[in-house]
């Protein structure tokens, strides 16, 4: 494979990145690598003075648990394992979750077939549903096929989707610099989103931490201003005004 500039030289495959830590008084980072194709046998440790970790976060399903889920007789899965609306053709569909992936899914599904859709969500979604659809708010209680909700009501379902986002997860990463797991809209022990604040010397970066609309392309531009950080065209300022920063959008 050709990549422009040559940088495949830079790219190390099949290798697997097991721990990072950083060593404050020569302010770098120990990285301990093993090779995939061998079983992780071989151990390789590494020294860099930048480190970012973009290893997203749209692979650790957050699954919730719900008094009697262990009594539902269908099929329960989240949204990170959802293939294709066809499977629910037929069936009585709830969706637990009221953002992107709730939505699409709820649409879809009932376009290709569901015989109903239920949706729980912990806040109205302000979304005008067509007949064959019907919102609740939180799911309180599963007892067999039929789910409760928080008012009281409580309908029969054959299969459940959650779509309930996912979880940070940084095992490779030693507890002190890890970023903690929330996913929100501005994560507040990153500056502009991408510095962490809380170990690493300012020399360990998050990208693609974000839970927004359209966030790859916020993605590429943190990438770029990481990019422009470490090259020294980016000058930061002290720790007191980066948490002043931070603030300023997370108490919003």
């Amino acid at each position: 494979m050709m990549m422009h500039g040559d940088l495949n030289k830079y790219i190390k495959y099949n290798t697997k990145v097991t721990n990072v830590d950083f060593d404050e008084d020569k302010r770098i980072f120990n990285v301990q690598v093993t090779d995939a194709e061998n079983n992780g046998a071989q151990h390789v440790n590494e020294v860099f003075d930048y480190v970012i970790v973009a290893t997203g976060h749209f692979w650790a399903p957050n699954f919730p648990e719900f008094e009697g889920i262990e009594s539902f007789p269908g099929r329960i899965l989240h949204a990170h394992d959802y293939k294709t609306a066809k499977e629910f053709k037929g069936q009585r569909l709830l969706v637990v979750g009221g953002s992107y992936s709730a939505d699409d899914i709820s649409v879809q599904c009932m376009k290709f077939g569901a015989k109903s859709v239920a949706i729980s969500a912990r806040r109205p979604t302000g979304l005008k549903w067509r007949p064959g659809y019907t919102e609740y708010p939180v799911l309180t209680k599963i007892d067999g096929s039929v789910v409760h909700f928080k008012n009281g009501e409580s309908t029969e379902v054959d299969a459940i989707i959650m779509a309930t986002g996912y979880l940070h997860s940084f095992p490779f990463v030693e507890p002190i610099l890890r970023m903690k797991p929330e996913n929100v809209y501005y994560p507040n022990q990153l500056y502009k989103g991408v510095v962490f604040l809380n170990g690493g010397g300012n020399q360990m970066m998050y990208v693609g931490m974000q839970n927004q609309a359209f966030s790859f392309p916020m993605f590429d531009a943190q990438a770029m201003w990481s990019l422009s950080y470490i090259l020294g065209d980016i000058k930061i300022p002290t720790k007191d005004e980066m948490v002043k920063d931070v603030r300023k959008w997370t108490d919003r």
